[in-house]
Parts: structure tokens; sequence; C-alpha cells
């Protein structure tokens, strides 16, 4: 018997492939994050389309039940359009949020780059994917000081 056919069949009865983690075995969590990279930027455009849920200043923001119809007709786009089962209206509202607020600390940092003093550095590609998908908020944040 050969070093490699010894070792195997020594190790057999351990519990050797318990510890091992193959991709069939995790969660689904993984595969949830790469559809909601895919679906995030028809999110930010269904987002996009629906001013009263970011702007403060259109006369239907505190409408809080059309906010809630349009965050059910959101998911129910994004679930029609094969983007995952995971955009649920309150999901959908949270990741738009959550877009928001990487936009925000992604423009923070690239004036307070620019204001610093130094020289110009290579740092003017954004880390942030969706950057220029999310200036049209430009006009409606207010940066606090």
């Amino acid at each position: 018997m050969s070093d490699h056919q010894s070792y195997c069949s020594t190790n057999e009865d351990s519990n050797f492939s318990q510890n091992v983690a193959f991709p069939e075995c995790l969660d689904d969590s993984e595969n949830i994050i790469i559809e909601e990279k895919n679906g995030d930027k028809f999110l930010i455009a269904l987002y996009r389309e629906r001013s009263f849920l970011y702007d403060k200043k259109n006369v239907n923001f505190k409408d809080t039940l059309m906010k809630e119809n349009a965050w059910n007709e959101i998911s129910k786009t994004m679930i029609a359009t094969n983007c995952g089962d995971f955009y649920t209206p309150d999901y959908c509202q949270k990741r738009c949020t959550s877009l928001r607020e990487q936009y925000n600390r992604e423009k923070k940092r690239t004036e307070n780059q620019s204001r610093s003093g130094s020289a110009a550095s290579s740092f003017n590609c954004h880390k942030f994917p969706f950057f220029s998908q999310l200036t049209f908020l430009d006009q409606f944040i207010k940066r606090r000081r």
C-alpha cells in the first residue's frame, strides 16, 4: 500500500470532513451578498424615480402611506425581476438608507482629502462602487458642520 492510500484508509473514520468547509455546505449569506451587489444598481434607479422618499421639500415627503406603498412597489419590482427574494419592503428601505450613508461617507472622505492641503493623490477613484449613481442626492443632502 502506498503512503497516500494508507493515510486515506486510516483517516476515513476520523471526523476530517467535518472540519473542511465545502462551498455547498455554506449558508446562503454569500449568495445574498452577491445578489445584493447585482441588485443595488436597479434598486438605486427605482429609488431615484421616487423623489418623495429622499427630498424633504417634496410635498409628499411626510406622507407615510405613500412611502409605504412605494417601498412595497419597489420590493415587488425587485423580486419580479429576479434580483432576489430577500428584497422585502423593509429590506429595500434599509438598503437604500445604507447606500445613502455609504455615499455620504465616501463624499466626505473625498472632500476632506481635497481640503487637507496635501498634493493631489491617486485618491480620485472612488472605492464605493455606486458613488456615481448616487450623485443625484447631492442637491438634497445638507452636510452639518
